[in-house]
């Protein structure tokens, strides 16, 4: 009888911010798959190995022995910067470390970096699905620093043999969630009418649990850009009426003109909030489906009442 043949040896991960929003959930997600993972995160007392991306990029010595980088850490989207000391900042961790633990990876001999980016680099308004292969249209400095990236590990992957994926998510909620899906289960939560029935535009989302699945897939196969998303577009105007039915309060939505708030928003400078919820931006995520066979594991109404849950126990 032929012995068993021995199972291969766990893959051997760095995850950067993994004490994040996202990189809390992606580190349980890559134990299930049997990786064992090292977590760099911002420095604290009980962590193996702390690692500030803005200013202490690993060496290539420090990053020997690892099969695969999956990096997280970012200066996250919120505010455009306002002075060129912000601006800096947003670059020098979200291009330049980028690229440089890519390249020190490389010398390493990783064989897999996985860089998590954002619809952003695509824009913010999109009349139909974008697809993987759109040229990039960023606006603002954190999506063109992000851009800027993307191209950065796309020339590195064609000169070296590590082998890199970027990962394009859109707005990512969950257990946790800040910023612009907190303001809106909070708007939700709120008993005053709204009028936001008129807010029908498809958009694309990503609950934490699907975006963590999908890292561990490709942080054991695949290469190139990927698109991931839930699977299926939302409006704004569904998510409030799926809310405050969890909430078991009635929707009370109404419909003013789109121009009317379009012009007010622009008067008050809220251009961009107006954008948010009153116009479409949707990822078509073909790729991930016919290349890797992906399905997202969670889906949309079980993602959102998990998120809920986490809301109302914890709101103040």
């Amino acid at each position: 009888m032929d012995a068993a043949t021995p199972n291969p040896p766990a893959a051997r991960i760095l995850l950067t911010g993994a004490s994040g929003f996202v990189g809390r959930q992606a580190a349980i997600a890559l134990g299930r798959c049997g990786a064992v993972t090292r977590m760099a995160r911002r420095a604290a007392a009980d962590v193996d190995w702390a690692c500030d991306l803005a200013c202490d990029v690993p060496e290539p010595a420090q990053l020997e022995g690892f099969d695969c980088v999956v990096h997280l850490a970012a200066h996250a989207h919120t505010a455009e910067p306002r002075d060129a000391a912000g601006r800096d900042a947003v670059i020098a961790v979200n291009h330049r470390a980028v690229e440089t633990l890519a390249c020190n990876a490389a010398s390493a001999g990783v064989s897999r970096f996985v860089f998590l980016s954002s619809s952003k680099v695509l824009g913010d308004v999109s009349s139909q699905p974008i697809p993987e292969h759109a040229t990039p249209a960023p606006v603002g400095v954190y999506a063109q620093a992000k851009a800027h990236a993307e191209a950065a590990l796309t020339e590195l992957a064609s000169r070296t043999e590590m082998n890199i994926s970027i990962v394009r998510a859109p707005l990512v909620y969950g257990p946790g969630v800040r910023a612009n899906f907190l303001a809106l289960m909070r708007l939700a939560d709120g008993r005053l009418p709204l009028p936001l029935g008129g807010a029908a535009a498809p958009r694309s989302f990503v609950s934490v649990g699907n975006l963590a699945a999908f890292l561990a897939l490709v942080s054991r196969q695949g290469e190139g850009v990927y698109h991931v998303t839930d699977g299926q577009s939302v409006t704004v105007g569904e998510w409030l009426r799926d809310m405050r039915k969890m909430l078991d309060r009635p929707a009370r939505l109404f419909s003013v003109p789109t121009a009317l708030l379009r012009s007010l928003a622009r008067a008050s400078g809220h251009s961009e909030a107006f954008s948010r919820l009153f116009e479409a931006m949707e990822l078509a995520d073909e790729r991930a489906r016919t290349t890797l066979g992906w399905q997202p594991p969670e889906g949309r109404l079980d993602a959102l009442r998990e998120t809920m849950h986490w809301y109302c126990t914890n709101r103040t």
